[in-house]
């Protein structure tokens, strides 16, 4: 499953040069990193 998530990173970060794509990317990993988080917590 890692590996695919970098796989399609790497895909979506060379497809899309656009700032806004790559910022709505990082809120993404954002919330999943802190659901993560909070799991691990709990």
């Amino acid at each position: 499953m890692r590996v695919g998530v970098k796989f399609s990173f790497k895909f979506d970060l060379c497809r899309s040069n656009s700032q806004i794509e790559i910022l709505n990317f990082c809120r993404l990993v954002k919330i999943v990193v802190e659901n993560l988080v909070i799991k691990s917590l709990n």
